[in-house]
């Protein structure tokens, strides 16, 4: 994905003011926080500078979340979502994505994410052992890591995911997933977040530049698709599945209705 980025940058005051809780032994004079547009309007990417842990390793390269109930694994997170009109707050290892509702315009958000980000206490440890991410047992492990079990198709489909098309969303405020392979169709799905969720452009970023690249190293692979969270096999599989059931049960009560009906007309005719 190609875009162009503009950079601004705010300086505030020395972290020892921003925090009590910060307790370091390198001492940094003063905090700035970079913003960089991303190909979606609705999404920036907010990088503090000097360069910090956001999200620890253990949880994978990035994690995003949709909604407050999701938030309430991460404190810095949940404090995000405490603004009105924040859609969904992504955080990677250095930099946090913000996605802000429609007709938002970022000059209303921006003073209240930055307030939020250079709470430097949400960065480090609190005297209560505050974390950014908690509960790390119950994050879900990265869709792409490859796993005992998988075909040599899928380890080279998450291969290829992982170090050449991975670092080039990421470096856009977004991520993508493996998230299924259909041999029969030669079919690659893909789950995107970030700033390539809901992009304009993120149809052209699959087809012009993860597809070409999928079909160029990898010949099985004749096509990608982007599967959104709702659209997953299993939740098409489930609604196919509702969709019938709904359907024989339309069809009994048919049948039932036109019998009753002809029971009535037989019992007039005879009467």
């Amino acid at each position: 994905m190609l875009s162009s980025f503009t950079n601004a940058v705010r300086r505030v005051n020395p972290l020892q003011r921003v925090s009590p809780y910060f307790k370091t032994s390198s001492f940094i004079r003063s905090l700035f926080i970079s913003i960089k547009e991303t190909p979606n309007p609705d999404v920036q990417k907010f990088i503090p500078t000097p360069s910090m842990s956001i999200l620890p390793p253990e949880f994978g390269h990035t994690m995003e979340f949709s909604n407050e109930k999701e938030a309430r694994a991460s404190p810095l997170a949940s404090k995000l979502f405490e603004i009105p009109d924040i859609k969904s707050v992504l955080l990677g290892d250095t930099y946090i994505c913000v996605t802000r509702n429609d007709g938002v315009e970022w000059e209303y958000l921006n003073p209240s994410v930055f307030h939020t980000v250079l709470d430097i206490s949400y960065f480090f440890s609190t005297p209560d052992h505050q974390p950014v991410v908690l509960k790390p047992e119950e994050i879900p492990e990265d869709p792409n890591d490859i796993k005992e079990g998988d075909s040599e198709v899928i380890c080279l489909i998450k291969e290829l995911l992982n170090t050449r098309i991975r670092p080039r969303i990421k470096a856009d405020g977004g991520d993508i997933f493996f998230n299924g392979f259909d041999v029969d169709k030669g079919e690659v799905q893909v789950r995107l977040t970030g700033a390539c969720k809901g992009c304009s452009s993120s149809s052209v970023t699959l087809k012009q530049g993860v597809e070409q690249m999928m079909r160029h190293y990898i010949p099985e692979v004749k096509s990608v698709i982007n599967v959104e969270n709702d659209d997953t096999p299993e939740v098409r599989a489930a609604k196919e599945k509702a969709e019938k059931e709904l359907q024989k049960d339309f069809e009994d009560e048919l049948a039932s209705a036109i019998a009753d009906e002809m029971k009535k007309m037989k019992k007039s005719k005879n009467g």
